[in-house]
């Protein structure tokens, strides 16, 4: 195959139309699921609360919970609502953040790392994705691979999710420290019945 100099292309008008089209309705769908603009997402990335870690192989990168108010110029929508939620959650003086980690905060802790709640908010995603074929169909294929400490785990991030964007069914980041706090608390069991 010959190469083909593609530096004479000169892209029409409707081209140019569409390219700048795909461009927002990209930027669009990230910033429904981000937290930072996307250029910031690696300074998000920098712990100050000193909870955090890196995220598994495969799995979003999460940030720091403090960086949703030391970065609050660079938050997308989703993220300034999830700033606020916590704000109003924890109490906290309109701009100041935490004093120390949110996942330190007794309310935090009885709200979202609380076995009773992880259950409730499980059987209630359940619920509601049953409502759907596709749902239904998805709740099938993983029932199986699941196991109790899974459940409640995947409880726990989508009653902060509730909480925080009333919706059950939203896919966003979470901080680092929570997912932390939640896996910690109840921890992946693998085949033989040993934790990790």
């Amino acid at each position: 195959l010959s190469s083909v100099d593609l530096s004479m292309y000169e892209p029409s008008e409707e081209e140019m139309i569409q390219a700048r089209e795909i461009e927002r309705l990209a930027t669009e769908k990230y910033n429904q699921s981000t937290i930072f603009d996307l250029n910031m997402v690696d300074e998000a990335k920098v712990c100050t609360c000193g909870k955090c870690c890196d995220a598994p192989v495969g799995e979003r990168p999460n940030f720091c919970c403090k960086s949703l108010w030391t970065m609050s110029d660079s938050l997308t929508p989703i993220g300034r609502s999830m700033k606020d939620g916590l704000t109003k959650l924890l109490d906290l003086p309109s701009q100041q953040p935490p004093t120390f980690c949110i996942t330190d905060y007794d309310l935090f802790k009885d709200r979202f790392i609380n076995r009773n709640v992880s259950e409730c908010a499980s059987v209630m995603y359940r619920s509601t994705m049953a409502k759907s074929r596709a749902g239904r169909e998805k709740l099938e294929q993983s029932v199986e691979k699941t196991d109790e400490n899974s459940q409640l785990r995947h409880g726990s991030y989508r009653y902060f999710l509730a909480y925080m964007f009333k919706d059950l069914r939203k896919r966003i980041e979470l901080p680092c420290c929570f997912v932390n706090r939640v896996r910690e608390t109840w921890p992946t069991i693998d085949s033989t019945g040993s934790m990790d």
